[in-house]
Formats: structure tokens, C-alpha cells, sequence
């Protein structure tokens, strides 16, 4: 079951620009009176540890911060980022409509910054993920700035991130809508109600850039969640790279799944699953998506051969390459 989408049936061919402008106001305040029931706010209590005195131990203070939060399941689901709820002690669920609900993290995962938390109530609305998203459309970002609950901004999707922004799965939607420290974990969503990606980070302070987490990631991850009870990314010990028009293994590690399976520095990469990949971010989002224990294989060259490589996968970790799986 989907929550309902809006249409309209009025001919804007017909309208004055006047009229138009009046439209599209009409359109924002009704995705916006529609979507923003859905959205939290967060409060979040976490324990920060002072500089150590010589006498008397560590000594610790509350720390509080805000953030934002989407309903992705009517029964208590809600998508937000993992910074967020880092090291939180409590967490304070605030509807739109005032109830207040302890939170509680169900998972949280490192590589894409999106954790879930669980509040316990039913019949909440919730939010479904758009199954494309457009460069040059319309989109509102929905969340907390500065504590302001369901503030609302406008903008369009500028651009669509595949890479060199962050360390995980480097996926994001790029818009110039105004997102705000507290927006972190807040929906970015379309002119359906759909949400388009999940609001994390600004790019420059005040130059009016902002990037979401996409959809495609953030569905992932609740699905996995739900189906599961946990996030499973998986990892096979390599540094990927691009030399030329071809994606290349630049290090493997010897102890590492790959490096265990066969693969080894040099080796050009074809193929994952028996589909091209003609760039390292590609290559690294189709490993780290499988869930850890699955079984890839590899097409690789190597000094002019073709070798099929299968490769068992390893969970997820950090590791001291710059860009890997």
C-alpha cells in the first residue's frame, strides 16, 4: 500500500504567468501540509568526555543537539542520519503534532550515514521513496534548522552526486533548497510527496549548497532493516582506481577476500555480476551493496587474458585505502 499521490487536472497552457506563479505556490503548500505530518524533529542527548584532570578521573557533560527525521513505515519506522544519533543517550521524538515518543536506534549504518529509529505508536504517516529523481525539478527539503521544527524550504535538484564527497556509499542528490544544521536526517522530497533523498550536509558555509543521501541508498537500507533486523554492506579488501578508460585494482590486500580469491594488484577490472562497469564509483556501490557473505564474481583482464574470479564477501569495513571495497 502507498500513501496517496496528488494530481491536477487544470491546463496551465490556459493560465497567465500570474497564475502560474499562484500554481506552483499552491503546489509547495500542498506537498508541504501533506509531507510535513510525517516528519520529526530529534532531540538528542549524548555524553561528551572533558579534557582529563590529573586528580579525579575523565569527567563527562550532556550535550544536546537537534535533528530531523522521516516516517517510513506507519508503525513506528523513522529514517534519519547516523550522525545524528551518535553516541546518543536519549532520544526525544517530536511529531508535528506535538506527541513525544522515546526513540530508540534499531540500526545504524557507517557506510551511508543513515541509521533507523523505532518509537512505539501506530497509524503514523509516513512517506515513500520516489523511484527517480530529475535534475532541474522541484523539490522541498522538510526538517528542524536550528530547532525551528518543520521548517520548509524550496529548491531544484542541481545536480546528481556519484563521487568524491564522502568516505561510504557516495550517492547523493544535490539541490540548492536551504538545509541548516538540525535538517541532517530531515526528507528531501518531490512535487509527488516522494522523498528524493535524505538531507545530510552542506557544501561550503552559506553557499547555498546542499546534498541529500539518495534514494535509492536510503530504501536500501530500510529494507534491509526491515527484512533483517540489521544493515549488512559487504567488503573485499581492494583499492580501485581508474587508469585511463579502464577501472584498475591500484592494491589488494593479500588477507582480504579478493586477495584470497586470486585477485591481484594490476588486474583490470570487466565486470561485477556479468555487468560492465566502466568506473571505480560504479564498481565500489554494486560490491558494498551486496550483503556481507554473498558470492560475486569478477571478470578481470590480466596480461591480455580474461579470468572469472568468484569472491566471497567480507562485512564492511573502514581500511587505509582512500577509495575501496
Amino acid at each position: 500500500e502507498e500513501p496517496p499521490t496528488s494530481s491536477s487536472n487544470t491546463s496551465l497552457s490556459s493560465l497567465s504567468p500570474l497564475s502560474l506563479a499562484r500554481a506552483l505556490s499552491d503546489a509547495f503548500h500542498e506537498v508541504a501540509t501533506r509531507v510535513s505530518p510525517a516528519v520529526v524533529s530529534l532531540r538528542v542527548a549524548s555524553l561528551a568526555v572533558l579534557p582529563f584532570f590529573p586528580f579525579g578521573g575523565p569527567r563527562y557533560e550532556v550535550v544536546r543537539g537537534n535533528g530531523s527525521g522521516v516516517i517510513v513505515r506507519g508503525d513506528g519506522w523513522i529514517l534519519t542520519n547516523r550522525h545524528v544519533i551518535d553516541q546518543a543517550q536519549q532520544i526525544n521524538v517530536v511529531l508535528q503534532d506535538g506527541r513525544r515518543f522515546l526513540g530508540r536506534v534499531a540500526a545504524a549504518d557507517e557506510a551511508s550515514d543513515l541509521a533507523i529509529v523505532r518509537i512505539d505508536a501506530n497509524g503514523l504517516p509516513w512517506l515513500s521513496f520516489a523511484d527517480e529523481v530529475r535534475v532541474g525539478e522541484w523539490v522541498l527539503a522538510i526538517g528542524s534548522p536550528y530547532g525551528l521544527d518543520t521548517t520548509v524550504t524550496v529548491g531544484v535538484v542541481s545536480a546528481y552526486r556519484n563521487s568524491g564527497i564522502g568516505d561510504g556509499l557516495e550517492e547523493y542528490v544535490q539541490t540548492d533548497a536551504s538545509i541548516h544544521p538540525g535538517n541532517s536526517g530531515g526528507p528531501l522530497v518531490n512535487l509527488d510527496g516522494r522523498i528524493v533523498g535524505i538531507n545530510t550536509m552542506v557544501v561550503g558555509r552559506g553557499g547555498g549548497i546542499g546534498l541529500a543521501i539518495s534514494a535509492p541508498i536510503a530504501r536500501e537500507v530500510v529494507e534491509q532493516v526491515i527484512q533483517n533486523g540489521t544493515i549488512s554492506r559487504s567488503w573485499i579488501g581492494v583499492l580501485i582506481g581508474r587508469h585511463g578508460q579502464r577501472v584498475l585494482f591500484h592494491a589488494v590486500d593479500p588477507n582480504g577476500p579478493a586477495g584470497l580469491a586470486g585477485v591481484r594488484p594490476g588486474d583490470v577490472l570487466v565486470a561485477i555480476d556479468n555487468q560492465a562497469v566502466n568506473d571505480p564509483e560504479t564498481s565500489i556501490r554494486l560490491i558494498r551493496r551486496r550483503p556481507a557473505g554473498s558470492r560475486i564474481v569478477l571478470d578481470i583482464e590480466r596480461d591480455g587474458m580474461r579470468l572469472r574470479i568468484p569472491v566471497i564477501t567480507a562485512p564492511y569495513r573502514r581500511q587505509p585505502f582512500s577509495e575501496g571495497g
